[in-house]
């Protein structure tokens, strides 16, 4: 086994990548690194790039690990090229929050069939207040194409449907399937108990309660 000091903060996320030669961190020092994977050397930094000492909550491989997706502290969802750790796109979620204070960008998901970025983000209007917002970016243009302001609650789980157009939002006992171009609710949900798993594949829902139970459906329009 080998171990290796590579941050300077705790690390906020780690990953594979999908040949499993390389892992990809992300760290609380505004730093992510991609590393080698060989087994029996050791781990080597690639790439570690910094973010104007601003955290990263998360990075991940996407399309084919061409790129590596990341938020932070700072309002931002970036992506970068996993070859060479150059800046490609920047997707500033702060735009249009005037009244808060810190945007902070928790989740990102690519979807590739429609070539969009969903972003999550908590923005902190005081010390003790937040709201929640998701939005949808077209990876060509880096532009909002559409946005869920004030969404119900802070979400346990959010995807992305296959085709990019609606949004499943799960919050404690609730699931919320947003239209997200028009930004209204057109199903909803409601399970004996908190929803503590979730996984989908195509148009087929699978969830999992915090009391046993387990539900599958299939959401079409």
């Amino acid at each position: 086994m080998f171990s290796k000091e590579g941050h300077y903060g705790m690390i906020r996320s780690m990953v594979f990548s999908n040949d499993s030669k390389y892992i990809l961190t992300a760290s609380n020092d505004g730093y992510f690194a991609i590393w080698t994977n060989d087994i029996g050397e050791e781990p080597v930094v690639l790439n570690g790039i910094n973010n104007t000492n601003n955290r990263f909550n998360f990075a991940k491989y996407i399309d084919d690990d061409s790129y590596v997706l990341t938020g932070s502290d700072d309002g931002t969802s970036r992506l970068w090229s996993s070859s060479n750790g150059e800046e490609c796109f920047v997707f500033d979620c702060s735009k249009g929050f005037a009244q808060a204070v810190d945007v902070n960008v928790i989740d990102a998901i690519f979807n590739k069939s429609s070539d969009c970025v969903l972003t999550y983000s908590e923005n902190h209007v005081s010390p003790t207040e937040c709201y929640w917002s998701v939005r949808l970016w077209s990876k060509t243009t880096q532009k909002n194409v559409a946005a869920i302001d004030n969404c119900l609650g802070k979400p346990s789980f959010i995807r992305l449907s296959p085709d990019g157009q609606y949004i499943y939002f799960v919050n404690g006992k609730n699931l919320n399937v947003y239209d997200i171009f028009k930004n209204t609710i057109i199903d909803s949900l409601v399970f004996d108990a908190d929803v503590t798993a979730f996984t989908q594949k195509n148009s087929i829902i699978g969830l999992g309660d915090k009391l046993g139970g387990v539900h599958m459906c299939r959401f079409q329009r």
